[in-house]
């Protein structure tokens, strides 16, 4: 991976006829700032021009992360700064079509993508992984998206993506928020590769070789697969997700899981009940509408458009506040449970604002 000195957010370097990008933020979990973003996407523009670099890679600077998400308490910060005086504070909607028009160019990116996902991959950074054509994980992957638990929704273009997941895995992850480990993201199809962390370096310069003759990549990325008795939580769980959240309601799909006795279920119930209300019943509809086939153009424009909700509502303020900010995990939702939710309360989310994505 990237070995150079650089102390910026974003470190680069090529190596023979690939690009390599590091998110540099270790002590924050490689966590997304807007100007990463905004760097990203500058290096992303002059590389695809760039008939000499045939693939770009991604990786997370240290051991702990690939990337935790979006830097999402100076969101929160910037949001609330916004609300109270809108003549000198940048709008966060800035930030979130920022992000999407990243997630968005890597989708379309001309050239392959890798990422190696090496450690916590959630939110935001699975908004960098998603769109990589090689998709690799390692024995440290933990994979979620859990923005339920902080009063926001699966964004990034997420719901696009874990609709592909086999069977109803994709809606388990998006409505419980729940993370997997790496045996299950395998399982799961969000990463198509494997490797161990000690093997990365390896794999690398076996690629860049590969890029050099311009073949062979997938015989390479095969020859790291992890044994195939290695399953995980979710293999063993499926019939019971399948049976849950087969639903259509978030009601039915928790008093669903309530219904069993095992420890499994009750802990989920239990998770599921201490997410936000709002959140859940907007993730829910959000995936109705994106299980019809919709592209992910489509999905990602809905995001932008749910997101500038969400910012200009209460939940996502006070559920970063709960988890990032006080830590006291104990937030106070604007709607107290499931039932509180009305169909309008929902509506009003999915409202245009006059502000598109493009």
């Amino acid at each position: 991976m990237p070995n150079n000195d650089q102390s910026q957010d974003i470190a680069f370097e090529i190596r023979g006829n690939v690009a390599l990008i590091t998110l540099n933020r270790p002590r924050a979990l490689n966590a997304l700032t807007h100007n990463m973003m905004k760097t990203i996407a500058r290096l992303l523009d002059g590389w695809e021009k760039d008939d000499a670099i045939k693939a770009v890679f991604f990786f997370g600077a240290g051991d702990r992360a690939f990337c935790a998400g979006g830097d999402i308490k100076h969101a929160c910060e910037q949001g609330l700064a916004y609300k109270e005086n809108s003549d000198v504070a940048l709008s966060p909607n800035e930030y979130f079509f920022d992000e999407y028009n990243l997630n968005r160019r890597l989708f379309h990116y001309s050239k392959p993508l890798f990422a190696i996902m090496d450690g916590v991959t959630m939110g935001g950074g699975f908004g960098i992984a998603g769109p990589c054509k090689y998709r690799i994980a390692t024995e440290r992957t933990v994979f979620a998206m859990p923005e339920v638990g902080i009063g926001f929704f699966p964004d990034i273009g997420g719901v696009y993506y874990l609709l592909k997941c086999p069977d109803l895995i994709g809606r388990y992850l998006c409505l419980s928020g729940q993370p997997i480990s790496y045996e299950d993201v395998l399982y799961s199809g969000i990463a198509t590769h494997y490797c161990t962390s000690d093997d990365i370096e390896q794999m690398l310069n076996k690629l860049i070789s590969t890029f050099a003759l311009d073949s062979g990549v997938d015989s390479i990325l095969g020859s790291y697969e992890p044994n195939a008795a290695n399953e995980g939580e979710l293999a063993g769980r499926n019939d019971l997700i399948q049976k849950c959240f087969s639903h259509e309601t978030v009601n039915e799909i928790i008093e669903c899981v309530e219904a069993r006795d095992d420890k499994w279920s009750q802990e989920l119930s239990y998770n599921m009940r201490r997410r936000s209300p709002l959140s859940m019943e907007i993730t829910m509809r959000h995936l109705q509408m994106a299980e019809r086939g919709e592209s992910f153009d489509t999905v990602i424009a809905r995001d932008y458009q749910l997101c500038q909700h969400f910012m200009g509502g209460t939940d996502f303020y006070e559920g970063v506040r709960a988890a990032v900010i006080d830590k006291d995990r104990s937030p106070k939702w604007q709607h107290v449970a499931l039932k509180d939710v009305t169909k309008a309360d929902v509506d009003e989310y999915f409202k245009e604002t006059g502000k598109a994505l493009y």
